[in-house]
């Protein structure tokens, strides 16, 4: 309840009816005060509709999955897992089929990556778009994919030449 400041030391048992009743008439307004306010911005926003087409009428699935949970066959996941361990295998060795990546470099390492792509003399000596609070290269994930999309933007106009 709000009017509750602290529930882990509150006297649930000796509650006062009034008091439970005054306590869940304020949670009553305030979550129908919440719920107005973000249906209007919803509705500004243009996406009432999915919330009360799509996520409403799926709102007793999720009460049931939160409190029943969800079966997972463990065979199955870790045969997702081995899969997808393979794979990122596979494409660690094509990696090292580039001659700017050195065997001596473990690529599933960041420090390793940051010196292949940006300061090993023999790497790609590429520009990093993104530095760390002390200053060095980053290989984050907006790092990564303002790399990605330069080498595309560049692969596309050399196509593009070519042609």
């Amino acid at each position: 309840m709000l009017t509750i400041l602290n529930p882990e030391s509150f006297d649930w048992e000796n509650m006062s009816i009034s008091e439970c009743i005054r306590g869940n008439a304020w949670d009553t307004y305030f979550t129908l005060k919440i719920f107005r306010t973000l249906k209007e911005e919803l509705e500004k926003q243009d996406r009432w509709n999915l919330i009360e087409n799509l996520v409403m009428p799926l709102t007793p699935d999720f009460a049931e999955i939160e409190y029943n949970g969800v079966d997972v066959s463990l065979k199955a996941l870790d045969e997702v897992g081995k899969d997808l361990q393979d794979r990122n295998t596979d494409d660690e060795d094509r990696l090292y089929e580039y001659k700017e990546v050195s065997q001596k470099y473990n690529v599933g390492s960041n420090d390793d990556i940051v010196k292949i792509l940006f300061t090993d003399e023999k790497g790609f000596q590429m520009y990093p778009s993104v530095f760390t609070e002390e200053d060095n290269p980053s290989v984050n994930e907006e790092c990564l994919k303002n790399l990605l999309e330069d080498i595309e933007e560049e692969m596309n106009k050399r196509s593009k030449n070519d042609n």
